[in-house]
């Protein structure tokens, strides 16, 4: 019992003299260098994982070295931190590393970067509009409406749509005509299989990959309109099981699609191309006009007497004169009715922009009723209008009127409107309502000459 005492007792007398040697040892580095310092975001060194360098780390060291502290080995995270020269151990090189820098005489040594684990990030995706969309890779992923007619949108939610998905709208199978706005580049593999009552798909321009079964199984496609040039990649079988009648449709200007060569303004011939089959290519009868309002393409349709799957052609658009919307579109694509005459739009509770109406300078009459529209200022240039009616409202400065000479036909009733000054100049006026406002003064009216019928 004695000698083991005694041999506790020596035990701890080494112990006490090592550390008493090892802080002696190293009492001056903190003399020499800032008592403490702090390197938030440094590893190396800090055996601690304290956040700082200083003399208790190479206290730590030290005791190691000595084999008093021997639990370094089995904390990956302190022995990294101690093996500063990154050689795999910790030595008396480290330790001597260490031991200049707190004396200020040198710099650890910046340690590698250590590689971030790959983490796959969650994809975001949305429902927008009927579809799921991803927006990170722009990829419509699924269709989740029950479409008859459809147009594919260039964007959704602020994010341009690049490539429709895989197995997007497999067996949507109540959808018969399909168009693709331009922007789309890619359409996955059979991202339309299925879809049996299917008739008629428009592809644009920028489509310049269509992957395998694309088109596989709708048993009812009878044409497949394309806007451009061959897309650069066609996979195998893309529009296999179709319509016994189905034809390629291409423009005048295209590239490819099995075009003769030399061509001598042939309009039917035939191409395949990987693995498909056969297929019918028709030249287009005239440039084909295509919407980006599916509301649009189906209210022309209409008044042309068409029905839903077929192609509007430049000189059928032409002919428009007249048109009446009552859904907000961007009205941009009335640019493509050259001779529009008469526009009436109504009834539409969302904003919506009218500054297109700006470059509609043939118009001569225009009907925008119960909009709720505030600002008339795209209208100030179309000097050709002879009738123009703004009823119901949200209409207080008429000032963009002023000029519009040729209007003999004006409606401002139920409106914010309080001065009418703006009116002065419109001695063409014959008919005019300014009822349901907050109109005092009269006397802008006063030289009107031709005014007959005015309502207040």
């Amino acid at each position: 019992m004695k000698k083991s005492i005694s041999l506790l007792l020596v035990f701890c007398v080494i112990a006490c003299f090592s550390l008493f040697r090892l802080i002696a040892d190293n009492s001056y580095a903190c003399e020499l260098c800032e008592a403490r310092k702090y390197l938030p975001d440094r590893v190396v060194g800090d055996l601690n994982l304290d956040g700082e360098i200083n003399s208790v780390d190479c206290v730590i060291m030290k005791a190691y070295l000595l084999g008093i502290y021997t639990n370094l080995e089995n904390d990956k995270e302190r022995f990294g931190a101690a093996d500063i020269n990154s050689d795999g151990n910790v030595n008396s090189i480290d330790y001597a590393i260490l031991r200049k820098y707190l004396l200020g005489m040198g710099e650890l040594p910046t340690p590698s970067p250590k590689p971030m684990p790959s983490v796959t990030p969650t994809p975001r995706i949305i429902t927008e509009s009927g579809y799921e969309f991803n927006l990170d890779t722009g990829t419509i992923v699924k269709c989740v409406d029950n479409y008859v007619t459809v147009t594919i949108p260039s964007e959704l939610r602020g994010v341009k749509v690049k490539a429709i998905g895989d197995k997007a709208f497999s067996s949507c199978k109540y959808l018969t005509s399909l168009t693709i706005s331009e922007g789309i580049s890619c359409i996955g593999s059979e991202a339309f299989s299925g879809c049996e009552n299917l008739v008629s798909v428009t592809l644009p321009n920028s489509i310049n990959c269509i992957d395998s079964n694309a088109f596989e199984g709708c048993k009812e496609l009878k044409k497949a309109i394309f806007m451009g040039n061959e897309p650069e990649y066609m996979g195998n079988n893309v529009f296999a099981d179709v319509h016994p009648d189905f034809t390629i449709i291409v423009s005048a200007d295209s590239a490819g699609f099995g075009k003769p060569n030399p061509y001598n303004s042939e309009t039917l011939w035939e191409w395949s191309v990987n693995s498909n089959p056969v297929y019918n290519v028709v030249l287009a009868e005239d440039e084909i006009i295509v919407f980006k309002s599916e509301y649009l393409r189906l209210v022309i349709l209409d008044k042309i007497g068409k029905n839903e799957y077929d192609i509007i052609y430049k000189n059928e658009a032409d002919k428009i004169t007249e048109l009446s919307l009552f859904k907000p579109i961007d009205l941009s694509e009335l640019s493509k009715f050259p001779n529009l005459d008469y526009l009436s739009i109504g009834l539409i509770s969302e904003p919506f922009d009218i500054s297109p109406l700006a470059n509609l300078k043939n118009l001569t009459r225009l009907d925008i009723f119960d909009s709720d529209i505030s600002d008339i200022s795209p209208l100030k240039n179309l000097t050709n209008l002879t009738y123009l009616s703004l009823s119901y409202n949200n209409i207080s400065d008429i000032s963009p009127l002023e000029n519009l000479t040729n209007l003999a036909y004006l409606k401002l009733d139920c409106n914010n409107i309080t001065d009418i000054t703006p009116l002065k100049n419109l001695v063409s006026l014959k008919s005019l309502d300014i009822r349901g406002n907050n109109i005092e003064d009269l006397t802008p009216l006063e030289k009107l000459n031709e005014l007959i019928w005015l309502y207040y």
